[in-house]
């Protein structure tokens, strides 16, 4: 009975670091496209940007949106309306891409586990292999679409921008329309 116990009790703990394990975006659902769709959308990245505070009294402390443009010294975000954030007062930035689509190797890896019951004895080597090899390219699969700043330079967010070259001279900041995600 106690072997069964620490049986139970390291598959729980190996599913539990899994779930901890995967990375997370604070993007609304549906809103971030699969790595396929991303390629023919003219939309950017979801950005979640924390920003260093000089004093008290200043109201933002984080911006999360679309990713529109970065100039050389600018980020543009468009969250309700488009923030101009100056990148000195970035303190950490993480950019999601697209939508990794882990939950689908989590769920097979659900199923494989749950197939190893017809291995009988085995199951004691198959299940966990398994986990672990399921949990592990569930989060290697769900850190792939994302950088983070300032581990990799603002700069090289800019490919995943709505505009990559920067803001258009002549366009209408206002007009700027968020992705339409049924909501």
């Amino acid at each position: 009975m106690e072997i069964k116990r620490k049986r139970w009790f390291y598959i729980i703990l190996v599913i539990f670091l899994f779930v901890i394990s995967c990375a997370s975006t604070t993007a609304p659902d549906e809103w971030l496209s699969s790595a396929e769709q991303t390629q023919t959308q003219a939309y950017g990245g979801w950005i979640d940007i924390e920003l260093t505070q000089t004093t008290s009294r200043e109201p933002l402390t984080s911006i999360r949106g679309e990713l529109i443009a970065i100039s050389t010294d600018t980020v543009y975000v468009l969250a309700e309306a488009l923030i101009a954030t100056p990148k000195v007062k970035i303190k950490h930035a993480r950019l999601t891409i697209y939508d990794s689509e882990a939950g689908k190797l989590a769920g097979w890896t659900v199923l494989g586990t749950f197939s190893t019951i017809s291995h009988g004895f085995l199951l004691i080597l198959s299940a966990p292999i398994w986990i672990i090899s399921g949990s592990t390219a569930a989060a290697i699969q769900s850190r792939k679409p994302i950088l983070d700043y300032p581990k990799i330079s603002l700069d090289q967010f800019k490919k995943y921008a709505r505009f990559p070259q920067g803001l258009p001279a002549n366009l209408n900041r206002a007009k700027i329309k968020p992705k339409d995600i049924g909501l």
